[in-house]
């Protein structure tokens, strides 16, 4: 019988590139980037990552954690999931 394999990875903040353009758009783009910031930094506070990728073979069908993936999206933790097969 094969193992699975699951490849957990956790995404590094990136700098927002330079935009020319009005004070108020500056502005809320600074605004959008601090409140994603802040959830950032209570996701980790609270022990949650920011991104979860999953890497699985055709060894275990994809319907077998399906349940567990609703149940993970229902704490409504923040954390994006990316599964690929």
């Amino acid at each position: 019988m094969g193992t699975a394999r699951v490849a957990i990875v956790a995404r590094r903040p990136q700098a927002l590139p330079a935009r020319a353009g009005s004070a108020s758009g500056d502005a809320a783009g600074l605004v959008v980037a601090a409140g994603d910031l802040e959830s950032r930094l209570r996701r980790i506070a609270t022990g949650y990552e920011s991104e979860l990728r999953f890497v699985h073979d055709s060894i275990i069908p994809s319907a077998t954690f399906i349940d567990d993936v609703a149940a993970f999206e229902a704490l409504k933790c923040g954390t994006r999931l990316h599964i690929t097969a």
